[in-house]
């Protein structure tokens, strides 16, 4: 996706002025945990598009290609919390594998 830069927030889906990956992923956490499935389905596939091959997902919105463990828990805490349809969990199970990979 491609930045919008008139409002600032790096692609459809996501929150204006959200420039990390934290904003879209406490968005999420927060309509779900208020039963507002159907206002966070933009955010949702915006968060979901930005999880790397690896599993990580970036700090940064647009990506800069980086990959962060905090930014990565974040967004597997948002999406675990949505009713199970498959992409989510598969979305949290590579982010939890790569966040693994990642400890000492």
């Amino acid at each position: 996706m491609g930045a919008d830069v008139p409002n600032g927030c790096g692609g459809s889906g996501n929150y204006s002025y959200s420039t990390s990956t934290f904003s879209p992923a406490f968005g999420v956490l927060n309509a779900q945990r208020a039963g507002d499935t159907a206002g966070a389905a933009g955010p949702v596939a915006f968060l979901k598009s930005l999880q790397q091959r690896s599993g990580a997902w970036p700090s940064f919105i647009p990506s800069t290609g980086d990959s962060d463990v905090d930014s990565t828990a974040m967004a597997a805490m948002a999406l675990a919390l949505l009713p199970d349809d498959g992409t989510a969990t598969a979305a949290v199970t590579h982010a939890l594998t790569w966040i693994a990979s990642r400890q000492s």
